[in-house]
């Protein structure tokens, strides 16, 4: 038997013995309340004030653990939606300055009437002429709010009516983008939700001298204002595509991750301030947060 099936038959046997050890708790909790409602009764008849007090405190019991059951059966948990796929691309036009952006979420509900669910972007470009936002999905339910919080755009996209617990959905958004002095030639994304897969890609015009994938600790950095790099490595370029493809199956939570590229030279069109993050990946295993800020968040 190969781990998968063993795995599979260890989460069988649990969840088969917390079945049967919840039903024995059912049982147990049915029989002290059949019990003491029958005391309950004897009680009155008989006018024995213990077995009455017996009676009605087995019923506040009752009582109790109903509210507590159906307290816990509906307490919304810490997030509302599950990522079950997500793709960032980027598509780099050979001006330099012209590019298209899109990202594309496969979302699960985890709980009930889920009336939203947030999109946040960050661009590094300093010098923005154009970032127009449309939301490509089809689907006549959603609409799009565009809002601000600080740096961040937020694209809270509107469920009308609200998703049940369950019910699986697609959010696709686009962007329109122009920056004159040129973007920055990174891509990163943070994981802020649980999310089962994830996909970046870029696509250039031109194979780059170098690229690198890149996995952050973000939530090590909230004190020294340092990301952490916890794994990084040569990426590929796709000769054939002009696409630069970094997969994350199972990414950790509130982590971040980036692929980072070097344009040729004759190509390399950026702002002096920003010249420093398409310099060859240095060997510390910190970068400041100032140089790894979402490209494409």
């Amino acid at each position: 038997m190969d781990d998968k099936e063993s795995v599979i038959k260890r989460i069988g046997m649990s969840l088969r013995v917390a079945y049967e050890t919840l039903t024995l708790a059912i049982n147990i909790f049915l029989l002290l309340i059949t019990v003491a409602s029958v005391g309950a009764v004897v009680g009155i008849a008989t006018k024995d004030i213990s077995l009455l007090l017996i009676g009605f405190g087995a019923i506040v019991l009752f009582i109790m653990g109903i509210i507590v059951v159906i307290s816990i059966a509906n307490k919304r948990p810490k997030f509302e939606t599950r990522v079950n796929r997500k793709y960032v691309s980027y598509r780099y036009f050979p001006d330099g300055k012209t590019m298209g952006h899109t990202k594309r979420y496969e979302i699960t509900c985890l709980a009930n009437s889920v009336d939203s669910f947030i999109d946040r972007y960050k661009w590094s470009c300093e010098q923005q002429q154009r970032c127009k936002v449309t939301l490509l999905t089809e689907d006549k339910h959603q609409r799009l709010i565009e809002t601000k919080e600080h740096e961040w755009r937020l694209n809270v996209i509107r469920f009308d009516p609200s998703l049940k617990k369950g019910e699986k959905t697609q959010v696709v958004l686009s962007w329109d983008l122009f920056c004159e002095g040129g973007s920055v030639p990174f891509l990163s994304q943070p994981v802020e939700s649980p999310t089962d897969y994830l996909e970046l890609s870029v696509t250039v015009p031109e194979e780059p001298d170098e690229i690198k994938y890149i996995h952050f600790n973000d939530m090590g950095g909230t004190e020294t204002n340092r990301s952490t790099v916890i794994e990084i490595h040569d990426g590929e370029y796709n000769r054939a595509t002009g696409e630069i493809r970094y997969e994350i199956h199972s990414p950790n939570l509130r982590h971040k991750y980036m692929i980072r590229w070097t344009p040729k030279p004759h190509i390399l069109a950026l702002p002096k301030e920003n010249s420093d993050l398409v310099s060859k990946t240095r060997p510390s295993k910190e970068i400041t947060d100032s140089e790894t800020k979402s490209a494409g968040k």
